[in-house]
């Protein structure tokens, strides 16, 4: 009989944030006390910094489109101060909901338009945070960074200008970068690429309409200086000297350099053996129901921090890359794995994926038809890949291994202490040598079932002996599934990697 699995999801957010250790199972336990005693335990890999540039909006360009030339970008003209009503442009960027991050520099990419003056202009990139509506407030800067666009390749080839800061800036919430071209020499135009971010007009071809909006508001801005002190406008049907016209919401490739604290973890139910050194484990009812809390930094499930939320993100436009840069990441960046779930007749995807809301939980519980056993090859698995241009940097990866054990109780059938003589069954070698393997250890009458990936009985026989063998020589190689069912109608089921 087939398992079930019940996923439930809720909005239940994680007691407490941080941020991951880079590969390995390096998590540690301590116990939560509540007043009605120990809940769990609550889990946490060891705080890993993390550094990263924030290239957002041009992994957008480089993904929906397919673009991976950067001279084929889209852009933006910015003419020198003097000379247009267009002072400053930018894109704004999101910290997570209780995290923290160290600004610690600004970059973009750009060019020299071929007929400008001057061999170099002067380029002020600035972070400030957002006003009560959402838009740039130049009145409470964060940090700026000026910087220079020079020299002969500077006219036909994009560069990647900026710097950092004197000293890092501890941001908690919403900001905005900017970018001004400096020059006061009219002729001396430079090119920031954008992303094309059409609206849902019916003219714009369906992979432009990627632009974003949160409560009403887009995420590109223009700032108009005709008036003073010019005011900040969004880009979406930008009209007003020189705009950009109906049906547009133009993002721009401008990007903070952030550094940040991961940490993956989350809060088990009691009896979840999360620590090698527990030695003894409890058991839960094979109808009792599990729920795992995810503690992890919220910056696993934002779409701004980790390639993998973007993806999910920007995979609902179409057309879009079948195989974006990096490849696809069919897992949700916080993902749980039961082997007692891929175990199932005939298996089932093994992977339980965290809610679209950031730090939720998810419950699992097993049906009455599952026999009883310990698991230990179930997983906590987070994954974060770097936002960094091109997406060139390594994912961070955490796995925590933790045993379920499932015995029947409360009336299902037999309790834990009459599984002892299916306890002292065995079976060797496995993988199977030559085709072949032994069960041993088998006491009075049992029925042995061998079952193949698909959950389909391949063999079936009446045991009275203390030893069988089993020559799977004939079936294909691969897992197999045999089972022992003893005459009180209690078993015990073992994987066997089949090779000849």
């Amino acid at each position: 009989m087939m398992k079930k699995l019940l996923l439930l999801s809720t909005a239940i957010f994680a007691l407490s944030f941080a941020s991951i250790a880079q590969s390995g199972k390096n998590g540690k336990t301590v116990q939560i006390k509540t007043a009605s005693g120990v809940s769990g335990l609550k889990t946490a890999s060891t705080p890993t910094i993390v550094t990263d540039t924030l290239h957002y909006y041009l992994n957008k360009v480089f993904y929906k489109e397919g673009n991976t030339n950067i001279n084929n970008f889209p852009f933006y003209k910015s003419a020198a101060s003097t000379a247009t009503g267009v002072s400053h442009m930018g894109s704004r960027f999101d910290v997570p909901p209780g995290e923290t991050i160290e600004l610690v520099g600004l970059e973009a990419y750009a060019r020299r338009q071929s007929n400008s003056i001057s061999t170099k202009n002067k380029v002020n990139i600035i972070a400030c945070y957002l006003d009560a509506n959402g838009m740039p407030n130049l009145n409470n800067v964060i940090d700026s960074v000026m910087t220079e666009l020079g020299g002969p390749l500077s006219i036909t080839n994009p560069s990647l200008i900026g710097g950092n800061f004197l000293t890092p800036k501890t941001v908690t919430t919403s900001f905005a970068v900017l970018f001004r071209n400096m020059s006061t020499i009219a002729g001396d135009t430079v090119h920031l690429f954008r992303t094309n971010g059409a609206t849902n007009s019916s003219t714009a071809a369906a992979k432009f309409k990627y632009s974003d909006v949160v409560n009403g508001k887009d995420y590109g801005f223009v700032r108009y200086s005709k008036t003073v002190p010019g005011p900040f406008y969004s880009t979406r049907d930008f009209t007003l000297n020189a705009g950009f016209g109906i049906g547009t919401q133009y993002e721009f490739i401008v990007a903070p350099r952030v550094s940040y604290t991961l940490q993956a973890g989350q809060i088990v139910p009691q009896g979840i053996v999360a620590d090698t050194s527990l030695a003894v484990p409890d058991t839960f009812c094979t109808r009792e129901i599990m729920t795992f809390t995810n503690t992890s930094s919220k910056f696993y499930e934002h779409r701004m921090f980790n390639l993998n939320p973007f993806y999910l993100k920007w995979a609902q436009g179409s057309p879009f890359l079948s195989s974006p840069p990096g490849g696809f990441s069919a897992d949700s960046a916080i993902t749980w794995s039961f082997e007692f779930y891929d175990a199932a007749f005939p298996p089932m995807d093994s992977r339980v994926f965290l809610p679209s809301t950031n730090n939720g939980t998810i419950m699992a519980q097993t049906d009455l038809a599952y026999y009883p056993d310990c698991f230990t090859l179930n997983e906590l698995r987070a994954r974060l890949r770097p936002m960094g241009a091109f997406n060139t940097v390594p994912q961070y990866i955490y796995n925590e291994s933790f045993t379920v054990c499932l015995r029947y109780c409360n009336g299902d059938t037999v309790g834990v202490n009459e599984q002892t003589a299916l306890n002292n069954i065995t079976l060797y070698p496995n993988p199977t040598s030559n085709g072949k393997t032994s069960v041993s250890g088998l006491s009075g009458t049992n029925t042995i079932l061998i079952y193949n990936v698909l959950g389909q009985t391949i063999s079936s026989a009446i045991i009275t002996k203390s030893v069988h063998e089993i020559d799977l020589s004939a079936y294909p190689q691969g897992t197999y599934v045999i089972r022992i069912v003893n005459a009180e109608k209690q078993s015990k089921t073992i994987k066997i990697l089949h090779q000849n």
